[in-house]
């Protein structure tokens, strides 16, 4: 993406395209406009049209824009205010590894504390250095896990680097 800004394009820092969270799609006969309209009707993820013939579309949040409206000059996920933690899967067995990856980090390192199922009562602190470390968080669910029971999954940050962060 560095290099996509240096010639002037329009690139976000937080780009889901670097963590594989987002496509550009072009489709024969379909124009650009229409194919972006009918995914915003969806409301569903990110659809960003440049009036081309193809559009971006990424997991993110429902939002659309084009180039007039893109905000990517006013840096909204400088500072890790966007930062996302996702699991490969959304069910798992009892006994199984949830592996996780931490996304849009625009600046490391970031320190976490142990992810667990309960409230942290850890004070470690373990920092994230690269793109590397934060795909590589991992998760057992206990043996024990009923499957009628819902787990929410508890990350959170220590010696925060900025305010704005989660």
């Amino acid at each position: 993406m560095p290099k996509i800004r240096k010639r002037g394009a329009l690139a976000a820092k937080t780009s889901l395209h670097i963590e594989g969270m987002a496509t550009d799609i072009n489709l024969a006969g379909v124009d650009g406009k229409t194919l972006w309209e009918y995914v915003r009707s969806l409301d569903c993820c990110g659809a960003g049209y440049y009036h081309g013939k193809g559009i971006h579309v990424d997991v993110g949040p429902s939002r659309f824009w084009d180039e007039t409206s893109t905000k990517i000059g006013q840096d909204l996920g400088s500072h890790n205010k966007l930062l996302l933690l996702r699991t490969d899967w959304d069910i798992y067995e009892p006994g199984e590894t949830i592996y996780m990856s931490l996304t849009r980090i625009t600046d490391y390192p970031v320190g976490i504390r142990p992810i667990s199922f309960s409230p942290q009562k850890s004070s470690a602190c373990t920092p994230i250095k690269n793109r590397q470390e934060a795909h590589a968080l991992i998760l057992s669910i206990p043996k024990d896990f009923s499957h009628h029971e819902k787990m929410t999954v508890q990350m959170s940050f220590c010696d925060k680097t900025f305010p704005e962060m989660p």
